[in-house]
């Protein structure tokens, strides 16, 4: 029989996914949508739902592959293809990695340019210059408490 959950985990696990959405959907995504909907109506709602089950799909595959096997993706292909071959793999999949976190922050970053630019006259080019480095920053640091 399942074991009741007390209201404070309840809580701190609503809280914890709550921080999760809001930092899939942050400034970049509002602002994007936002722009795109102005411009364009309905006529990429297509891409909203291919990019939505592409999403599902490629999560709930690699969860699955993390339930079932207990290794992550990239341990998963290094079993599976030893050697060089499986090396080549593993920094195709960093490389596609890496592009969509920069593709993902860029979007981030000019969200919250378009919100600072509503503020101030000030180019946008400065606004996303210090926020890029206020970024960098604060991942060199480590801590962004």
């Amino acid at each position: 029989m399942p074991r009741a959950i007390s209201w404070k985990k309840g809580l701190s696990s609503i809280l914890f996914w709550s921080i999760i959405s809001a930092a899939f959907i942050g400034p970049g995504t509002v602002t994007t949508a936002a722009r795109s909907g102005a411009e364009y109506g309905l006529d990429l709602l297509w891409a909203l739902f291919f990019s939505t089950l592409a999403t599902i799909l490629l999560q709930e595959a690699a969860a699955r592959l993390t339930v079932a096997s207990g290794k992550n993706l990239g341990e998963v292909v290094a079993l599976k293809y030893p050697g060089s071959g499986g090396r080549k793999v593993q920094w195709l999949l960093f490389l596609t990695v890496a592009f969509g976190c920069a593709a993902y922050q860029a979007g981030n970053l000019l969200g919250a340019v378009a919100g600072m630019q509503l503020l101030s006259d000030i180019p946008s080019w400065i606004f996303l210059l210090g926020i890029g480095l206020l970024a960098a920053l604060l991942l060199w640091i480590g801590k962004v408490q």
